[in-house]
C-alpha cells in the first residue's frame, strides 16, 4: 500500500514534469520624443514583443527634474513593454542605439521586474507569441 508521503511525491514530480519552465518577465518604460514610438514599436515587433503600450505623455514636472533627467520639452511617448528577462538588454540596447537615447534630450529607458501574476493564461497573453502563432 501506498503511504501518503509517496503519493505526494509522486504528485508533486509529475507536476514538476508537466510545466514548463516560465521565464521571468521585465516591464520596459520607454520616455522618448513625440513621434518616436512608431520606431520602438516597428522594434517590438522585430523582436517578437506582442504586448507593447503606445501613450501620450505631457510632462508637469518642475524645470529642475526635466534638465536632470534631460527631456527637455515636456511633449512625449511613453512605450510600454512586456519582454523576456533574457531578452532585455539587447532589445533595450538596440532601441538604446536606433534613439539616440543615450544624447542629452531624446529620452530615457529602464525596466521593472514582473514578479507575478495571476493565472496562467495572463502570463501566455503578456508572455506574446504563441506556440501556435510560431509554427
Amino acid at each position: 500500500m501506498e503511504t501518503k508521503r509517496n503519493f505526494l511525491d509522486r504528485l508533486i514530480n509529475r507536476q514538476q514534469e508537466e510545466v514548463p519552465a516560465i521565464e521571468p518577465l521585465k516591464l520596459i518604460t520607454f520616455i522618448v520624443n513625440r513621434g518616436a514610438a512608431e520606431h520602438v514599436t516597428k522594434l517590438c515587433l522585430d523582436h517578437r514583443i506582442a504586448l507593447h503600450l503606445t501613450l501620450r505623455g505631457h510632462g508637469t514636472a518642475d524645470s529642475k527634474i526635466i534638465d536632470y533627467l534631460g527631456l527637455g520639452e515636456t511633449e512625449k511617448d511613453v512605450v510600454l513593454a512586456c519582454v523576456p528577462a533574457s531578452a532585455m538588454m539587447p532589445f533595450m540596447q538596440e532601441v538604446c542605439d536606433a534613439l539616440q537615447l543615450e544624447k542629452p534630450g531624446n529620452g530615457i529607458a529602464f525596466s521593472i521586474p514582473l514578479s507575478s501574476l495571476a493565472e496562467r493564461a495572463a502570463l501566455d497573453l503578456i508572455s506574446g507569441f504563441t506556440a501556435k502563432e510560431e509554427k
